[in-house]
């Protein structure tokens, strides 16, 4: 999975930011979401490239659920444990999921070596 420099979510684009030393007021943060600003914030500092893309499936959850207005006894147990699922079955499912081509093929085309096709 590649973070990429904005995620739109229910039509609002949000930068994700690569914030050192991210604090949420109180200690220090792997990830924040930014309600008011409509951004996320990650902390590079804090954590690998694979826990940072879980990080940023964590707040996507969060904002969608804030943006959905639900009201959760527990929402971090929740968001931590789907989190680390979405991500995983996106990493391992990606081109069943979606219409991925890959990086070569991508390429070959680009540069006109892919294959012709007759319309």
């Amino acid at each position: 999975m590649k973070i990429p420099s904005s995620v739109r979510i229910n039509g609002i684009d949000y930068p994700i930011e690569h914030v050192k030393s991210l604090n949420d007021g109180t200690s220090i943060a792997h990830g924040y979401a930014d309600f008011v600003h409509n951004r996320i914030q990650l902390n590079p500092d804090t954590q690998g490239y694979e826990h940072m893309c879980v990080t940023l499936w964590h707040e996507i959850l969060h904002v969608l659920i804030n943006n959905a207005q639900i009201e959760l006894p527990d929402e971090e147990q929740l968001v931590r444990a789907l989190s680390g699922g979405i991500y995983q079955v996106l990493q391992d499912n990606g081109r069943r999921l979606f219409d991925i081509v890959p990086v070569e093929e991508s390429a070959k085309e680009e540069k006109g070596g892919g294959e012709k096709h007759d319309s």
